[in-house]
């Protein structure tokens, strides 16, 4: 089985078992899969778009990290009409009078308006609010457990 712990502007997808790892604050994690091939992949994107043309083509944007995945899943033998797409983080974790508050709104909104156009439809989400969150998505059941401090919930 493999075993990934994914960093900020970063994606990984498995075509076989395993399970995807990262730590969320008001960063998003999008998490997208195909129920029938059973591909499946998480990104972990900071900020909605790039202030500069230049950082366009940068997983560090939801603009760019949302489409690579699924990209990247239709690639390696996704078919579209089978994707889901799980969506998670945006908390507030600093202050929510902050700009760690709107980024992740911003962030959240990005992730459901992305995937609206691409026609992905959203089958779980555990968003906002004020605390971090560790993410564990496993394939190939699609299963992501959100832990919270001093608490675990399944999605």
């Amino acid at each position: 089985m493999i075993e990934i712990f994914l960093l900020p502007g970063r994606m990984a997808v498995l075509e076989k078992e395993g399970v995807i790892r990262t730590v969320l604050g008001s960063c998003v994690a999008v998490a997208v899969y195909d129920s029938t091939t059973k591909i499946a992949g998480l990104n972990h994107y900071l900020l909605p778009k790039p202030t500069r043309i230049s950082e366009s083509n940068n997983l560090k944007y939801a603009s760019y990290a949302i489409p690579a995945l699924i990209y990247r899943i239709l690639e390696l033998g996704g078919e579209h009409h089978n994707l889901k797409a799980q969506v998670y983080g945006g908390g507030a974790v600093v202050n929510t009078l902050s700009s760690d508050f709107l980024i992740g709104k911003s962030n959240i909104q990005a992730a459901f308006e992305l995937l609206e156009k691409w026609g992905i439809s959203i089958e779980s989400s555990d968003v906002g609010g004020i605390q971090g969150r560790k993410i564990e998505f496993s394939a190939p059941g699609f299963e992501t457990k959100v832990n919270y401090i001093n608490t675990v919930r399944e999605a």
